[in-house]
């Protein structure tokens, strides 16, 4: 296994699909898209990665110690790994800032890698009674996951498994073009359509500004992310149209 599992001595200094927000009027970040590359993901993102997802959607405010949040950032990204096909990371000055990840469910591909690593976090995160803090919002929100596509028959297989970018980079065309170039990849290997969970505590309005149609919505009483009693909202795209 490539992965040094030993992450409790990690820096921790660095910093639904979530709120990668290019849409037409939101606010230039302070980055310089000019300093931006676009490369696979590796092994040197996966801590970077996980403080980004906790800090975008609010896990940090959950829990405060760091070592639990890495873990939970950890798993989180893993999961998003265990079946993807395809992946693309926005790296500004030597650190990753972005991800799109593609995960194919119909695909009998499965990264035994990823997995292991799963539940390994997984596992420490039970073993030290940590995962109370997430445990609630993080069930029902993969509960009502799962029963809005048991409803939603139109969406295939293919999912955007995981959309972030730092709100710093934000406003620079910079998840514009990982989408693109997510969309580039799914037309050339024959992937006819894909979907997308994510709610109103993101920038949904992103997917509807690039062509998504809104396949199914569920009111919920979950809060988190500031934001409360989100509507969760399940978007889909069929390419040949």
């Amino acid at each position: 296994m490539e992965e040094n599992i030993d992450e409790n001595k990690i820096n921790l200094s660095q910093h639904c699909v979530g709120p990668a927000d290019d849409t037409p009027g939101s606010a230039a970040g302070t980055a310089d898209a000019g300093r931006v590359r676009f490369r696979p993901i590796c092994r040197a993102d996966y801590p970077i990665l996980a403080d980004l997802i906790n800090s975008t959607w609010g896990f940090d405010k959950m829990h405060d110690d760091p070592v639990v949040l890495r873990h939970f950032g950890l798993r989180y990204l893993y999961t998003c790994l265990i079946k993807h096909t395809f992946d693309l990371v926005a790296e500004i000055d030597g650190k990753a800032a972005g991800i799109i990840i593609e995960a194919d469910y119909g695909a009998d591909h499965t990264s035994l890698k990823y997995l292991a690593l799963y539940y390994y976090h997984t596992a420490y995160l039970t073993l030290r009674r940590a995962f109370s803090a997430f445990y609630d919002v993080n069930e029902r929100y993969d509960r009502i996951m799962r029963e809005m596509d048991d409803f939603c028959k139109e969406k295939g297989d293919t999912e955007l498994a995981l959309f972030i970018l730092d709100e710093r980079c934000r406003g620079l065309g910079i998840g514009d073009r990982l989408y693109h170039e997510f969309e580039k990849h799914c037309r050339e290997n024959g992937i006819e359509d894909f979907y997308v969970h994510t709610d109103t505590a993101c920038s949904y309005l992103f997917y509807e500004y690039q062509g998504m149609k809104l396949l199914h919505s569920r009111k919920t009483d979950i809060c988190y992310a500031g934001s409360e009693n989100v509507t969760m909202l399940l978007y889909g795209k069929k390419l040949q149209e």
